[in-house]
């Protein structure tokens, strides 16, 4: 693509995403939605592509907007609250995601014909729940905070941790002879222990003495980028040791959130999230493949609505559990229901090991493209649904 070429893709692009947003918010569908749909008019499965090349390279681009989504969600989520919080990220996002992975597995055994190795590492992939979706939805209502808010920031934090043993296991349940996985050594698990040392003396003494001297010496364009600049190395050190850029994010955010800066760091790194993240649902979008989606025909919904209502039934199950009300619990569920863009990596890892035909492996990047469709238009008519329950009554001590 030429530089005349990209200024006018630039150019019609920028356009058509603010009237499509516009539009969105009139409407009360939500902006997410009209991304996504952005994505799939321009992209290059359209009658009319603009875009032809380069889709992956742009949802990588806009993977970084995820990353600082959840740097800022670190930057709000302190260490003592972090630490309050571990009944809930070990208890509820430890139930809920293993058994959203047991009966998303028990169901595909029992409809498809699926070993059931193939099907464990499907359910699995299909357990883990998007940031992407419900956190800036969270953050919009201001209820991070709220029950449903914590239990989603739970599960969240648990399944960034739990990504890597998911991606371990996959050399395992595959031929190991063939694909030469060693599974997890000595010296991987001293890397990541190294990693999380080197993110931990970066946030917590280099980069706040950074931020006080260039907070004397220059102006705020310095500080966004020194702010950019410790968030992008701590997310790629972890990245670097196999480890999840999303929780070299988190970690630093939660660093920072004890500083003297974190009003001025949320400042400098919102703008960039909110460009980045749309930048990652319109790459989404141009992903989707409606053509491929029709030689599916019946299967695609089918195993889509199926995984999304499972989801949601066992995430309610796990919240009721943990004694939320009905309420707090459905939009709890609502939240966890959309499917991880993460997954992407999952299925292709277990493709390439041989755990996925060609055509199971298309099915299952088609639901994780289709479940961001789908979901924010669920989680809004859920909202709406629940606004009009009224919410429960404080219980007596």
């Amino acid at each position: 693509m030429s530089t005349e070429q990209l200024l006018f893709a630039a150019a019609v692009l920028m356009a058509i995403t603010a009237l499509a947003v516009g539009l969105a918010r009139r409407l009360n569908l939500g902006s997410i939605a009209a991304l996504l749909g952005v994505g799939m008019l321009l992209g290059p499965h359209s009658p009319l592509p603009l875009f032809t090349s380069r889709v992956a390279d742009l949802q990588a681009i806009g993977e970084i907007g995820v990353m600082l989504l959840l740097f800022l969600v670190g930057l709000e989520t302190r260490p003592r609250n972090l630490w309050s919080m571990r009944g809930a990220v070990l208890g509820f996002g430890g139930i809920q995601f293993f058994a959203s992975a047991g009966v998303i597995a028990g169901f595909l055994r029992a409809v498809a014909p699926i070993n059931w190795q193939s099907a464990l590492v499907v359910g699995l992939g299909l357990a883990l729940s998007s940031s992407a979706i419900p956190l800036p939805i969270l953050e919009a209502r201001h209820e991070t905070a709220s029950p449903y808010g914590r239990v989603t920031i739970a599960a969240d934090i648990f399944q960034t941790l739990i990504v890597i043993p998911i991606l371990a296991i996959i050399p395992l349940l595959g031929n190991m002879a063939h694909a030469g996985g060693t599974g997890i050594t000595a010296i991987s698990v001293l890397q990541v222990l190294a990693a999380l040392l080197g993110v931990l003396l970066l946030g917590r003494v280099l980069l706040p003495r950074w931020l006080v001297l260039i907070t004397r010496d220059s102006g705020q364009g310095s500080f966004t980028l020194v702010v950019l600049a410790g968030v992008f190395a701590s997310a790629w050190v972890m990245e670097k040791v196999g480890v999840s850029m999303a929780l070299g994010a988190f970690m630093m955010g939660t660093l920072l959130s004890t500083s003297a800066f974190e009003a001025q760091v949320k400042a400098a790194v919102n703008p960039a999230r909110q460009l980045l993240l749309g930048v990652f649902f319109v790459a989404v979008g141009m992903s989707i493949d409606l053509p491929q989606a029709a030689t599916f025909r019946i299967e695609l919904p089918f195993y889509l609505v199926s995984v999304l209502l499972l989801k949601v039934g066992v995430a309610y199950g796990a919240a009721r559990a943990f004694r939320l009300d009905a309420r707090c619990a459905f939009l709890g569920a609502l939240m966890l229901m959309p499917l991880d863009e993460i997954g992407y990596v999952v299925f292709a890892s277990a493709y390439a090991h041989g755990l996925l035909s060609p055509r199971a492996h298309a099915l299952a990047l088609l639901a994780i493209s289709f479940s961001f469709l789908v979901s924010p238009l669920a989680i809004n008519l859920g909202l709406r649904l629940a606004n009009r329950v009224p919410l429960a009554p404080p219980q007596s001590p």
